[in-house]
């Protein structure tokens, strides 16, 4: 059943293709008690929680029961004008060279009619309305935008007699820095839902929003983008504790402190793992403490080998956590520095794991440096 709720969760956000966007600062927790939230869209968004759960109970409703039902088209209103299908199905990477755009939207009603099929999309509630963070608009422009721009390429570019795919992903792919368009939002909600698909649950993130030209939409790749932008910065966060903690071993090394060796340091004492015996973890708090404030009710630990940080997880006093480096495990392979190997895509680790696993390559390296 998990094969199938990632490969339906997947489906839904390639409906709503959203790619190679600028990076943005993201906080998608933020919340406000304001009945207005002002954007810099030119208009005044609206934004009145009890309506925004009706709203959002009544719109994920319908959007699952087309998706239930197999109605594509219903589906995709749900993320896009009508007049931009196409475009939206050749940006999914759908066209074919020489095919056209009409062929590239049926190949993808077809692929993803196939990917629902037997399977049943519940909404089960309305966890949490808020209102949409500034850098979400930006984003939802730059969606749209892009969508735009590819109605034109495909114009450009072959239109009904044919697509120049080449041409078209060429152009494409030199519109990092364009200024998109804003669209003028008169209504837009930050949801959290939680959905079934089968018999399995989970948290679902998505924006439902409608423009003043424009029906109500709802889009979950632009939240999913905002969440792995907010993980970056929580493993920006990391890097910066193992810095920290690099600056206060050099600090303790001119002090004449034995640093050598391959050890844990950790918040959690009873977690420290093969301190030298020279080591004074008090002097290393101290100037821990100097390079970084990393207040109260958070946890780390930091891997030390050759006279620096190697690896460091910290968990911020939300219990949002970071990696440094951003996505890796620890690991070694028999060589004279241990080695990182990226975290498969869905796999994930708190801090105990984390640390087991870190504890574990730590003695196999060791045991094969001797």
């Amino acid at each position: 059943m998990k094969k199938h709720i990632a490969a339906l969760t997947a489906a839904i956000l390639t409906i709503c293709s959203f790619t190679a966007c600028k990076d943005k600062t993201a906080d998608s927790s933020s919340d406000t008690a304001s009945d207005v939230s002002v954007s810099q869209v030119s208009t005044e968004v609206v934004f009145d929680k009890a309506e925004g759960e009706k709203k959002a109970n009544e719109l994920i409703n319908k959007y699952f029961s087309a998706i239930n039902s197999g109605d594509m088209e219903t589906t995709l209103i749900y993320q896009y004008d009508k007049d931009d299908f196409e475009a939206a199905a050749v940006m999914s990477s759908f066209g074919k060279d020489g095919a056209t755009a009409a062929e590239a939207l049926e190949n993808m009603m077809s692929t993803y009619k196939k990917a629902y099929s037997g399977h049943t999309l519940t909404l089960n509630s309305i966890d949490d309305v808020k209102a949409v963070p500034e850098n979400g608009y930006e984003l939802l422009d730059e969606l749209y935008g892009r969508v735009h721009a590819v109605k034109e390429l495909i114009a450009q570019n072959g239109g009904d007699k044919g697509l120049d795919i080449q041409k078209i992903t060429d152009e494409y792919s030199k519109m990092t820095d364009t200024e998109w368009e804003k669209q003028e939002y008169e209504e837009a909600y930050l949801v959290t839902a939680n959905i079934s698909i089968d018999d399995e649950e989970k948290a679902q993130e998505m924006i439902i929003f409608r423009t003043k030209d424009s029906d109500w939409k709802i889009d979950m790749t632009v939240v999913t983008y905002l969440e792995t932008t907010a993980q970056n910065e929580r493993d920006g966060v990391a890097s910066e504790v193992a810095y920290a903690a690099t600056q206060a071993l050099e600090d303790m090394k001119s002090e004449g402190y034995d640093i050598e060796g391959t050890y844990i340091i950790a918040r959690d004492e009873t977690k420290n793992y093969l301190i030298p015996d020279g080591f004074d973890l008090e002097v290393f708090k101290k100037h821990f403490a100097e390079h970084n404030e990393v207040g109260e009710g958070t946890d780390y630990f930091f891997v030390v080998s050759d006279l620096a940080t190697t690896y460091s997880v910290y968990v911020d006093a939300e219990g949002k956590q970071g990696i440094y480096p951003l996505g890796m495990k620890l690991t070694e392979d028999g060589s004279e520095r241990m080695q990182y190997e990226e975290m498969p895509s869905g796999e994930t680790y708190d801090i105990d794991e984390l640390y087991d696993m870190c504890k574990d390559v730590v003695d196999r390296f060791i045991k094969n440096k001797k």
